[in-house]
Order: C-alpha cells, then sequence, then structure tokens
C-alpha cells in the first residue's frame, strides 16, 4: 500500500490515496480555546475552504476532532462525511447530509479499491478507531487508534495484521499514555507506529521521545511525522 500522509496537527491527517483524498479529525479552528480555554501551540493549519479532499472522517464528536465551526463551512462542498452516529447528528445540524454513518466493526469502501474498517474504542460511547487497507486485502495497512484509553479489546485488530499504526500518547483525559502506546505497537505486532495527539495544547501533551524511548525494546520501528509536511508512505506486509 502506497499514499501521502499529511499531519494537520493533533489527530488531523490527509490521507492521498491517489484513488482518492482522505482527511480524517480535523481541528481548523481555535474553537477550543473559546470553550475551554486551552491555546493552540501550532498554527492553523488550512482554512476549511481550502481543504482539497474527497472524504472527511471523524473518529468521535469532541472538539478538536469534530470541529463543527469548521465542519459547517463546507456544507456546499462535494465531500462525503463519515463517522458514528453522535458525528452524524452534528452533521445534520449543519445542513450536511451528504454523510456516511460509521459504526464500530462496519466497513465500507472509499475512491473504489480502499478498504476502510471502523475499529473499537474506549474513549466516547460510539468513537472508534480506522484501519485503511487495499481493496481486497484482508491484511497489512494502516490503523489509526483513534482517541482511546488502552485494553486488551484494541488487539482485536491484530486479525488484519496491520503493517503500521498512529497511535495516541498524550495519557490525558480518555487516552491510554506512552506506555501503553508502545505496548499495543507490540502486541499488535506493527512493523511502524507513529505517534499523534501531542503537540497542539499545552495542558495535554507528551514528548513524543518519550515514546520513542518506550518502543525501542519492541522492536516495532518508531516514526514521527511533522506539522504539513506531507511524506510519502509504503507499508509492506509485516511478514515480508
Amino acid at each position: 500500500m502506497e499514499f501521502e500522509i499529511t499531519w494537520l496537527g493533533q489527530a488531523g491527517y490527509i490521507l492521498d490515496f491517489g484513488c482518492c483524498r482522505v482527511c480524517i479529525d480535523p481541528y481548523l479552528s481555535n474553537t477550543v480555546e473559546e470553550i475551554e480555554g486551552m491555546k493552540r501551540m501550532v498554527p492553523v493549519p488550512v482554512k476549511p475552504e481550502e481543504l482539497d479532499v474527497d472524504y472527511i472522517l471523524f473518529t468521535h464528536d469532541h472538539l478538536d476532532h469534530f470541529d463543527q465551526v469548521s465542519i459547517c463551512r463546507l456544507a456546499h462542498r462535494p465531500i462525503t462525511f463519515m463517522g458514528p452516529g453522535s458525528c452524524i447528528g452534528k452533521l445534520e445540524e449543519c445542513g450536511i447530509h451528504n454523510n456516511t454513518r460509521l459504526e464500530r466493526y462496519q466497513q465500507t469502501v472509499v475512491g473504489g479499491r480502499i478498504t476502510l474498517r471502523a475499529a473499537y474504542a474506549c474513549h466516547t460511547r460510539d468513537s472508534i478507531g480506522l484501519l485503511f487497507q487495499d481493496k481486497g486485502n484482508d491484511t497489512g495497512g494502516l490503523y489509526i487508534t483513534g482517541d482511546t484509553e488502552y485494553t486488551e479489546k484494541l488487539t482485536e485488530i491484530k486479525s488484519y495484521a496491520p503493517d503500521a499504526m498512529i497511535v495516541c500518547i498524550n495519557g490525558k483525559l480518555g487516552n491510554m499514555d506512552y506506555r501503553s502506546a508502545a505496548r499495543l505497537a507490540q502486541e499488535i505486532g506493527v512493523k511502524t507506529a507513529i505517534p499523534c495527539h501531542y503537540g497542539m495544547f499545552g495542558e495535554n501533551t507528551e514528548d513524543p521521545e518519550n515514546f520513542r524511548s518506550a518502543l525501542s525494546p519492541t522492536g516495532v520501528e518508531y516514526r514521527e511525522l511533522k506539522f504539513m509536511r506531507p511524506e510519502k508512505a509504503v507499508l509492506t506486509p509485516v511478514n515480508s
């Protein structure tokens, strides 16, 4: 599997598979500061109107993942929105009806050739993780944990043998810490692990170097993405 990945900060990403561009959990405003008082540590990466994507996916409806102020500005765009029921309801409030409900353990196809599976996440009542695989392949691909506490139930994804994972490491407000993130990466058996959910708010961050250190004895490769710097990803099977 080959694609280009751009980190938007926090847990936001753009994945360019060639057949389609997928945006995940974009936080593109200062809504969290306005409502909860936590300031951004990095600038807004892109104006909502400038998002050039085919799909926007949400893992859950917290402000730093489902940025309703920004999303409502996209109601006129030919974008397909996906997420659990809690997000679909808020999309409808914005006047966005081109949406697809995606609950835990459901799957769909995006761009005609990428299988998207919704995985279990232990965070909100219907929060999800995401697994992207080439259509027709039941193994490999990229697993994104979404916001989640560590629980053995997360290791269910091992049956799909993902090649790489993006995992939260901040250890606060319902998320696992970097030690549990390293443990999960080892238990799932991925080749590569990428940290996320840090560097956005001073009150809710973590040093990714701690994750690198915790990951070192597991044999899993550490990879750190840079804010708004597109990078090529080539995923090869774990057993190759």
